[in-house]
């Protein structure tokens, strides 16, 4: 298959409707639907686990009474820069991978 053949595939693909969607679009939202098994192109596995770390640090008597507090104040701490970090990086991942599928692509084509 050509990159052309699939490309005319892909293009002509029938999307899978979601009542949740549609739900959202009736109030204006859209929905962003992420890469399953992919979640290192996931920001919020990042900043999940920059929260996790920060609360690692500041456990240390390990008792159940404080993960609230400890949960709270790790969600606090968490501020745009921190988004924008991993924003960044899972944009640089993308790109990466990208250019790779783009390379293997045209590398298939060669061999077609």
């Amino acid at each position: 298959m050509t990159k052309k053949e699939f490309c005319l595939i892909y293009r002509n693909r029938q999307d899978k409707e979601y009542y949740i969607d549609n739900l959202f679009k009736t109030y204006g939202q859209q929905v962003f639907r992420l890469l399953p098994y992919q979640c290192e192109l996931n920001t919020i596995e990042y900043v999940s686990n920059l929260m996790k770390q920060k609360m690692a640090e500041k456990n240390i008597d390990q008792l159940e009474k404080n993960i609230e507090a400890l949960t709270r104040e790790a969600i606090k701490s968490i501020n745009a820069a921190d988004w924008k970090k991993e924003v960044d990086h899972v944009s640089r991942l993308a790109n990466e991978y990208w250019k790779k599928g783009l390379e293997e692509l045209e590398e298939r084509e060669q061999i077609i």
